[in-house]
């Protein structure tokens, strides 16, 4: 049966061995693509193999969930079920046993944050309330996370972890503003773009933005921030969200603003992804770890932090060395997902 290829060597290499694990567990019917293509990393609709077991009925019931906040659409619904290879099905088989045992759930994010935290609600797929939002909440759409963890601390403090998940995907989320419109790129390019753009909120012939963003809350936002530095954006000689650097700066403007809405005392912005995922942090010439950070006050510094699936892993699996059940579970996440490391 072929496999699909993707669209680098590490997208092909988890296809291929993706495809090889789900011929091996026995299952003799797939997927298609939106092509009509079958190919062994897709199952069908119906199909509840995309998950460990205990798991399918809480992705279920968060689905139910999203769909009934019009956060989810069916494209995405089928992607999440039958996409093996998708974020949202690693996300769910990784934190979904954090979420029914919290003893462990507070060790892990104990031993990652490096200080005693008691964590008060897990949730997968995380939508904020509009006042928590960018502005940005309506018709199922806006800036959200993968993960939302909200914790206290020893010391009683209160903070909100976000996490942008990343298993294949090559890049993060782009600017659409600056790929679609072409006479925004020359002034996104110059030195002059924050004055041009922003301060004089230049609009088309049709009275829109160009620049997307100042539809709503962030650039706004970036000037409150505790945690970007705005004069290090205003200076830089051009705008730095054009590329990979949008969804990084959304996500932790997200953190600050639920932090303010929900008056806590800290937050912090993380991206997990695979070790091999190098692409993710290689887009557009750009070293976006390094980008991103350079942009940061140094709380902020301390608050975002790209760490890799591997580790987590590693985190817990050391956790439930002597956990009955557990092992089993974290060894079949091992092998499923980071299966170029064991074999």
């Amino acid at each position: 049966m072929e496999f699909y290829k993707g669209a680098n060597q590490f997208q092909t290499l988890v296809y291929q061995s993706m495809s090889e694990y789900n011929l091996q567990r026995g299952i003799t019917k797939f997927g298609c693509s939106s092509k009509g293509r079958i190919y062994p990393h897709l199952l069908p609709e119906g199909s509840k193999d995309n998950f460990f077991d205990d798991i399918y009925d809480k992705v279920e019931e968060r689905l139910h969930y999203l769909k009934q906040q019009k956060k989810l659409n069916r494209k995405q619904e089928i992607r999440t079920l039958t996409n093996t290879v998708a974020s949202q099905p690693v996300c769910f088989n990784l934190l979904v046993p954090l979420q029914q045992n919290r003893d462990l759930a507070n060790a892990v994010f104990s031993d990652l944050m490096k200080q005693d935290v008691i964590i008060d609600s897990l949730e997968i797929e995380y939508t904020p309330a509009f006042e928590e939002s960018l502005g940005d909440q309506q018709a199922g759409r806006g800036t959200d996370a993968d993960v939302g963890v909200f914790y206290h601390t020893q010391a009683a403090k209160q903070g909100v972890l976000l996490i942008e998940f990343k298993y294949i995907e090559p890049a993060f989320s782009l600017c659409q503003s600056y790929d679609k419109k072409q006479l925004i790129k020359k002034m996104c390019d110059s030195e002059d773009f924050y004055h041009e753009l922003i301060v004089n909120k230049k609009r088309d012939d049709h009275h829109s933005y160009l620049c997307g963003y100042l539809k709503y809350n962030n650039w706004d936002l970036l000037d409150q921030s505790d945690y970007i530095d705005v004069e290090k954006v205003r200076n830089l000689g051009y705008c730095p969200f054009r590329f990979s650097l949008q969804q990084l700066w959304r996500n932790m403007l997200l953190a600050e603003q639920i932090k303010r809405a929900r008056n806590l005392d800290e937050c912090k912005f993380w991206v997990l992804s695979p070790a091999g995922n190098t692409c993710l942090w290689s887009n557009h010439n750009e070293d976006v770890k390094t980008a991103f950070t350079n942009l940061l006050t140094e709380l902020g510094k301390q608050s975002f932090r790209a760490f890799t699936l591997e580790d987590m892993v590693d985190v817990i699996a050391g956790l439930v060395e002597r956990k009955d059940g557990l092992q089993s579970w974290i060894k079949m996440f091992e092998e499923r997902y980071l299966f170029y490391r064991i074999k």
